[in-house]
């Protein structure tokens, strides 16, 4: 019997920060632009958090999934060390690097911590070995930024279930670059996305439904090429954004599309960051419009919404249109801080809907009438056990709705943080974004769908480079209710 070993001696999270200028020398020539000031940045995390369940339960319980529990029970835990570097020149020019180390991910739902196990045959230290979640270089001014490489979005503001890209997804390898003609702001955003295939084998078969059927092989994961999967595809993901600002209002629209074509073809238009990508009309693409609304009435008050459209069926105005129906999602929320006689007092509320559509065009609709599978919204994240699949465009994947509710007041004076964070989740047990059906699906629409509710009063507590942190959790599914209760530790330097 082997005997397994954890690391245990590491602590809940530590930052170092420093901060370090070069003295310019005096104006002269090209000498001047070399003696700029640079700030460097360096983080160093080093986390524990142990984790108790009077009950064993999953919220998706179908075979196939939509990432909720793989992002509670992996992706929601922190990482048990990570390493951030980055240095910024006062003329804008950055870059930044980060390696985050996590447990190895085996399809273990119910660890009770986020340690390497050691001591396994033929992997003494077990940890992901893809652990590079940041790397790029970057420019940022006032009026342009363009970042290349590797790092997290952010496009939702403070809309954690936003249906653009957002913080919720560990890394996106990208070119992106914002834009600024007076009033008017551009975004701009083209990603890869690894054609992995789920480490479960619940994923599709990328040919089943090339046409003509079984005879073809235009697509293939690039993780097991063989002679039924001899090409493997690239998927592009792209994101023109164009807001107005209006001072204490912002309005927005969004062209977000996936594409995965037949031999990996791509054209300019799939990368012109002033154009439709639908009506350039190349096929094979999935476009999603996203409009979007922030307003800040009060100083400390934001509000903000969205509305997108995976499809929109026109024969309501007489056109002649597919079977698909018109497939929505909403999503609106607030976020309020003020300062009060006790502390520093923050809430955030959200709620938000997905059609049980939501993001699963997979081109079967249009030339050259394949189902495509990986035109539709989803994320790969590159594991040692294979492809960790999340929605890209919500943070639960269709046919679902929720509201949270959160909250904390920092004590002044006492390091003492007390906390409260409530979330109900509605989930269409068989929508997913894997095989749910586009065309001609007459059940998933009324299917069953699991009523998933949590409450939790975290309370952490800081002094000096120290921090520790209770978070009990009642959680209930369908009615049957469990205690979670968080346990965590942490060590800080700045």
């Amino acid at each position: 019997m082997k005997k397994q070993f954890h690391v245990g001696l590491l602590l809940l999270a530590a930052t170092f920060g420093l901060c370090a200028q070069t003295p310019a020398p005096p104006s002269s020539g090209a000498n001047s632009a070399a003696g700029s000031n640079v700030v460097f940045r360096l983080e160093l995390d080093l986390e524990y958090q142990y984790r108790f369940r009077t009950e064993e339960h999953l919220i998706e319980a179908s075979t196939t999934k939509s990432g909720i529990d793989l992002a509670r029970s992996f992706f929601d835990r922190p990482p048990f060390a990570r390493l951030l570097l980055q240095g910024t020149t006062s003329f804008g020019f950055g870059a930044i690097g980060e390696v985050t180390l996590r447990d190895q991910w085996t399809g273990d739902y119910f660890r009770t911590d986020n340690l390497p196990v050691i001591g396994v045959e033929g992997d003494p230290v077990r940890f992901e070995n893809f652990f590079i979640t940041k790397a790029a270089v970057y420019y940022d001014s006032p009026l342009f930024n363009f970042h290349f490489g590797r790092e997290k979005p952010d496009y939702n503001g403070i809309l954690y279930g936003g249906l653009l890209p957002g913080t919720r997804l560990p890394y996106l390898d990208a070119v992106k670059a914002f834009g600024r003609l007076g009033r008017i702001k551009i975004d701009w955003l083209v990603a890869t996305i690894p054609a992995l295939k789920s480490w479960d084998n619940n994923d599709v078969d990328p040919n089943a439904g090339t046409l003509p059927a079984g005879t073809n092989y235009y697509y293939g994961f690039e993780s097991e090429p063989n002679s039924a999967n001899p090409n493997p595809t690239t998927i592009v993901e792209g994101m023109n954004r164009f807001s107005w600002d209006l001072g204490r209002v912002s309005l927005g629209v969004t062209d977000h599309a996936m594409m995965a074509r037949r031999n990996n073809r791509f054209y300019i238009t799939d990368f012109i960051p002033v154009i439709s990508r639908h009506q350039a009309a190349v096929s094979q693409t999935n476009n999603s419009m996203v409009f979007d609304v922030a307003w800040e009435p009060l100083d400390g008050l934001r509000l903000a919404a969205q509305a997108g459209f995976d499809d929109i069926n026109a024969s309501f105005l007489g056109v002649d249109d597919t079977g698909s129906p018109t497939v929505d999602a909403y999503v609106a929320g607030l976020d309020y801080g003020c300062r009060t006689a006790l502390g520093q007092l923050k809430v955030k509320a959200e709620a938000g809907y997905t059609h049980w559509l939501w993001g699963n065009y997979d081109g079967s609709e249009i030339w050259p009438n394949d189902q495509n599978p990986f035109l539709r919204f989803q994320y790969r994240y590159l594991s040692d056990s294979g492809g960790l699949l999340l929605p890209l465009s919500s943070p639960y994947g269709p046919g679902a709705l929720w509201a949270n509710l959160s909250g904390s007041l920092q004590l002044n004076g006492l390091g003492l943080e007390l906390g409260m964070d409530f979330l109900y989740l509605s989930k269409n047990d068989e929508a997913n974004l894997i095989d749910t059906q586009v065309l001609n699906n007459t059940t998933t629409a009324g299917a069953h769908r699991s009523q998933f509710i949590s409450f939790a009063l975290p309370l952490r507590w800081r002094t000096g480079f120290w921090e520790f942190s209770i978070r009990p959790e009642l959680a209930m599914l369908d009615g049957d209710p469990w205690f979670e209760p968080w346990f965590g530790s942490a060590f800080r330097l700045r």
